[in-house]
């Protein structure tokens, strides 16, 4: 049953994947193409944490060579997969529990948690987690080892698993485990040793630029796992809700059971509290985990349920004598017990139906048909700006200016600092793509003069079921940009508005920590509405508040809800260690639309605070100041 579900998961879904794994893809395809381990040609910059993923991909593609290398992404994602539900119904038969095994198997063949993470390398690291398990279980410890340095090399989480193990080892044992250490290290030393030599690091730059991602706004992982899974269960499969109390009890006997179950879901917990810890932002393939922890406890519950039956008739039969009522009623018991998580089997398997007979992602249409547009309109040396760059990197061929940094050296450590302008002015790419659901970052950038200058759009990319059309910015010829800036003060938290009113400006002062201050960025908020106001910004140097710095006019459509703006000006020389204060405001008639400014609830910034009515106020604005490197080169 395992096998022909495994085989049928695989057939069903081999084609679809997600744009993230396309890092992967185009790093496997430049290997094959003879390039090298990299993404951008020439440039040695790790941003998959998957190279073992990258490693299988080339094998296959150069054995196989008819199919594209995506399509054997999901194909090995979908024996993987099946690998894992094998390796777990062969824990469940090691440690004597097969009703558990078996019944953990099949939920997490047919998880949905799982199955959305088919065409990545998510599969292939659950199924050599398990099968680390599996070889710990039967204290095979060497291979155990073995398989987890794999699980490493596969995905970096795989460092959490090791941790967990080593202490249920040392529980359980009371010694070290040597040998399987050398293991170990053994394994990952080659890796080690060349992605030293070839990046300059072992480590991927996949995890700092998530940080920065979380550190620019993007919702923190519990939150945003917990609408996930509220969505999964409620919206596509509410029937699922009766495993309640399977899972329950499954918890129970896991606790109770903990040297053979304790260490497996310790790692699912670690896990998840590593992603906290590490503050993160959500993405769907950081829960599969919970997929394998939820058909576990289900499995175990089930097991569970089939034991209290089991002693329960037998009890009886020993105070009142066997019959055959009694035995009659523990066969009726088990059997309803079977049938009932063989309902929860086929609900697993009706609740990812959709993700099979569904439309493809217009996402993931839109993207793909981005990147054949612009392998075909723009010159092979032509390089590529935008957020999301695993579909449209793979298809155009082209360099990719990464605006998160996964792929792109340099641009994680200025978007920690909330700084969206450095990968523009520093990589001075030939093509942006502007999309407005990212209006957030990429506005900022857009609306400034000087991009207005050095940019000409040339078209837009519209695809049926997606929101907003791609708008493709070309760079002119000739086109002049503003040596980089670089972030002084950011103060990134967001927590609550602060209502701008007519002839009430808002302001915020701030201590100035390196000279040549030449920029301010605020957040604005417009609650949905579209701005119609100009926006006044003034800066005032508070030893001397009577004169004027800078006296800037913003205009109302570059005001935007929930996306900063900046106001760039001459570089102030002297400014480091003085004192400033801005205000932005307007005056005039109250318009219908409302217009306001992020701040942060409390003292965030302790240099400085938000004034309103004049007044001092006990929280912060969320705002960012700017230094030039050279007084002679400035923002427009």
């Amino acid at each position: 049953m395992l096998i022909t579900g495994g085989i049928g998961i695989t057939l069903s879904f081999y084609y679809i994947t997600y744009d993230d794994v396309f890092l992967a893809f185009r790093y496997a395809h430049n290997i094959v193409h003879g390039q090298g381990f990299v993404f951008n040609p020439g440039e040695h910059f790790l941003g998959t944490p998957a190279p073992l993923f990258v490693g299988l991909l080339v094998v296959f593609k150069m054995i196989f060579p008819w199919l594209t290398i995506p399509e054997w992404g999901g194909i090995l994602s979908g024996l993987a997969l099946l690998g894992c539900s094998i390796f777990l119904y062969l824990l469940g038969k090691a440690y004597h529990q097969p009703f558990a095994g078996t019944f953990t198997a099949v939920l997490t063949l047919f998880s949905p948690f799982v199955v959305m993470t088919l065409g990545g390398e998510t599969p292939i690291y659950l199924m050599l987690v398990c099968a680390a398990f599996y070889a710990y279980a039967r204290e095979r410890y060497n291979l155990c080892a073995f398989l987890l340095a794999l699980a490493m090399l596969n995905r970096s989480e795989g460092i959490v698993v090791v941790g967990v193990l080593g202490i249920h080892f040392l529980l359980t044992q009371k010694r070290l485990p040597w040998k399987p250490i050398l293991v170990l290290a053994l394994t990952l030393a080659p890796w080690l040793i060349y992605a030293t030599i070839q990046f300059g690091s072992p480590l991927t730059h996949s995890l700092a630029a998530k940080i920065a991602q979380r550190r620019i706004g993007l919702a923190p992982f519990i939150p945003s796992a917990a609408y996930w899974v509220r969505h999964i269960v409620l919206h596509n499969n509410p029937w699922s809700l009766v495993a309640v109390p399977l899972v329950g009890l499954g918890g129970i006997i896991g606790i109770r059971q903990w040297r053979h179950w304790g260490a497996l879901f310790g790692w699912i917990i670690a896990q998840s509290i590593a992603y906290l810890i590490l503050d993160v932002p959500f993405y769907h393939w950081y829960i599969a985990h919970l997929g394998v922890g939820l058909a576990l406890a289900i499995g175990l519950g089930v097991e569970g349920g089939v034991n209290l039956l089991t002693r329960g008739a037998s009890l009886s039969s020993y105070i009142h004598g066997p019959s055959l009522a009694s035995r009659s009623v523990r066969v009726a018991g088990i059997a309803i017990l079977i049938s009932f998580a063989c309902a929860i089997i086929i609900l697993s398997v009706w609740s990812v139906r959709w993700y099979h007979w569904g439309q493809p992602n217009p996402a993931n249409r839109l993207y793909v048909k981005i990147g054949l547009w612009l392998k075909k309109n723009t010159p092979p040396s032509s390089s590529v700006a935008y957020i999301e760059i695993g579909q449209i990197g793979y298809y155009s061929e082209r360099r990719i200016v990464d605006l998160l940094g996964l792929v792109s050296p340099g641009v994680s450590e200025h978007l920690k600092q909330g700084n969206f302008l450095w990968a523009y002015q520093f990589y001075q790419p030939d093509y942006v793509l502007y999309n407005p659901l990212f209006a957030g970052w990429m506005h900022p950038v857009v609306a400034q003069p000087w991009f207005q200058e050095a940019y000409e759009i040339v078209g837009q990319i519209e695809q049926d079921g997606y929101p907003f059309p791609i708008t493709v910015y070309r760079k002119k010829e000739g086109a002049s940009f503003p040596l980089p800036v670089e972030v002084d003060i950011a103060q990134l938290r967001f927590e609550k508005p602060i209502r701008l009113y007519a002839d009430h400006p808002v302001g915020q002062t701030f201590k100035a920590h390196a000279s040549n201050l030449c920029g301010v960025e605020v957040l604005f908020a417009t609650f949905g509405h579209e701005n119609l106001q100009p926006v006044t910004f003034y800066i005032i140097n508070a030893s001397d508040s009577s004169r004027t710095l800078v006296h800037q006019v913003i205009p109302p459509s570059s005001v935007m809800d929930n996306a900063w703006f900046g106001v760039f000006f001459p570089p102030i020389p002297n400014s480091k260690d003085q004192l400033f204060s801005f205000y932005i405001g307007w005056s005039g008639a109250m318009v219908a639309e409302d217009l306001a400014i992020w701040s942060s609830n409390g003292d965030s910034y302790p240099l400085g605070t938000a004034i309103l009515d004049g007044q001092s106020a006990d929280y912060d604005l969320a705002f960012k100041t700017y230094i030039c490197p050279d007084p002679t080169m400035l923002p427009k």
